[in-house]
């Protein structure tokens, strides 16, 4: 039973982790974050030669579209359940793992914010595409984008994420699991 805990703990740190971040986030009054990151948002896109205006957190485009950024487009689920990886993770030492979390939530973030510009860009030019980037794309890839940056995390003694026991309650090293019996 310990090794199917050891085994999940990860995946069940990430998912504990962004719904602790999806609650906190609409928990929390994040005004002001949320008109930080529209108006970053509308600098580049007006660096960009899009035509945007923005009233508090909603950017317009002249013509008429429009979008408001919530405090769920801020990207804080995403590193949530990246921390909830990297933190939970067997193989990884505190040190590492909070590095790896600093670096990865950089790049969560950074990421984020290419999402709502072109999140932006796509309901300007084209509107009929935006549900499928906003709903299908956009959170695949971010999803995608999580696992590749806990994959690429370095373990010790090269063991493979899940795959560790520890040998000891006591005792910090780890060690593969016995392998399973041959097929009959």
């Amino acid at each position: 039973m310990q090794q199917q805990w050891i085994r999940w703990r990860p995946w069940l740190s990430a998912v504990a982790g962004y719904l602790l971040a999806a609650g906190v986030a609409r928990g929390v009054d994040l005004a002001p974050l949320t008109k930080m990151t529209a108006s970053s948002v509308a600098a580049v896109l007006t660096w960009l030669a899009v035509p945007v205006m923005q009233a508090d957190a909603v950017l317009r485009q002249p013509n008429g579209f429009a979008y408001e950024i919530g405090t769920e487009c801020l990207g804080f689920a995403p590193v949530a359940a990246l921390a909830g990886l990297l933190l939970a993770d067997p193989l990884l030492s505190w040190r590492r793992a909070r590095v790896l979390l600093a670096i990865g939530a950089a790049v969560l973030l950074l990421l984020n914010v290419l999402r709502l510009i072109s999140l932006f860009w796509i309901g300007v030019r084209l509107p009929e595409h935006f549900a499928l980037a906003h709903d299908a794309l956009w959170p695949l890839l971010l999803t995608a984008a999580l696992l590749t940056l806990w994959n690429l995390a370095p373990r010790e003694a090269g063991l493979e994420p899940g795959l560790a026991m520890p040998k000891s309650e006591s005792s910090g090293d780890y060690q593969r699991p016995p392998p399973p019996p041959p097929p009959p």
